[in-house]
């Protein structure tokens, strides 16, 4: 089974409109509560998705499903699972059981409160929320048949060596990891403020995730290169029009992306990077 885009938007905001609730109670105060509690709650999803859905979920989730293959009998672990939609996707159109771990408490609530509303579209869930350090994973060796971690490990600060040690441990043989995260040919500085962000080298992947474990790519994917990268910019007149965000990003989605894998294959002028390891 494959999704497109639109599977994930729509998919998006039937999840943030079950965690509607939630947001609504947290921000309250804030100038877009205030706004929301004017809107409907299907105006205020919208605005939900075109904040926090863009351009590298919608091309790392649907490359993840080709990736991970979900099966009904599979047990999956979400590392860094965040307020994504990606989990419910999976349980509603794939069946597996799927655990979620955060460091952070409020990824955890959110995912909660959406699960608690959702359940209906699921047909029951099988989604457990553990709150958990990605560096010391509370599960016994060889509990997992898959793993991912999407857009989560270049948040890690330091060890960052033990988490694909803690992947290995945890996976089944003949299992299967996917990680995304983001990606430059020549090193770069981490980004600090608001938060910790490292972009991974080759070298980077090789010395942190290959060496500490013995896992192995089995495939690997470049994406953001050239042409999207240029329609990204700051300056970009399609950031410039009416709801400028929701248009460069969902417009890119569906076809610049696709451009740069025709045309620029070997190209690693990249943003981001999924790998897809096997032990």
């Amino acid at each position: 089974m494959s999704h497109s885009l639109g599977s994930f938007v729509i998919w998006h905001a039937k999840f943030f409109k079950a965690r509607f609730p939630l947001l609504i109670l947290e921000r309250s105060g804030t100038l877009k509560a205030r706004i929301a509690s004017k809107l409907s709650s299907f105006a205020f999803v919208l605005a939900l998705v075109a904040v926090e859905l863009d351009i590298a979920r919608l091309i790392e989730y649907p490359k993840a499903i080709s990736y991970l293959k979900p099966e009904k009998r599979d047990r999956i672990l979400d590392i860094g699972c965040g307020s994504s939609c990606f989990p419910t996707f999976l349980c509603r159109f794939y069946g597996p059981e799927i655990i979620l771990i955060d460091i952070e408490v409020r990824s955890l609530k959110m995912q909660y409160t959406a699960e608690k509303n959702i359940t209906h579209l699921n047909n029951g869930t099988k989604i457990h929320l553990v709150r958990a350090d990605a560096r010391y994973l509370p599960f016994r060796k060889k509990t997992f048949t898959k793993i991912y971690s999407i857009s989560s490990i270049e948040h890690v600060p330091y060890g960052e060596n033990m988490v694909s040690e803690e992947i290995e441990r945890v996976l089944r043989d003949g299992g299967v990891c996917v990680l995304s995260f983001p990606y430059s040919a020549q090193p770069k500085e981490p980004q600090t403020v608001p938060y910790y962000m490292k972009w991974y080298t080759d070298s980077d992947v090789e010395t942190n995730i290959l060496e500490p474990s013995n896992l192995k790519i089995s495939e690997k994917y470049l994406f953001e290169k050239r042409y999207v990268q240029l329609l990204l910019q700051p300056d970009s007149y399609l950031r410039m029009a009416s709801l400028g965000w929701i248009i460069t990003h969902c417009f890119i989605g569906l076809f610049f992306h696709k451009l740069d894998d025709s045309f620029l294959k070997q190209d690693k002028n990249a943003n981001g990077c999924i790998l897809k390891l096997t032990n």
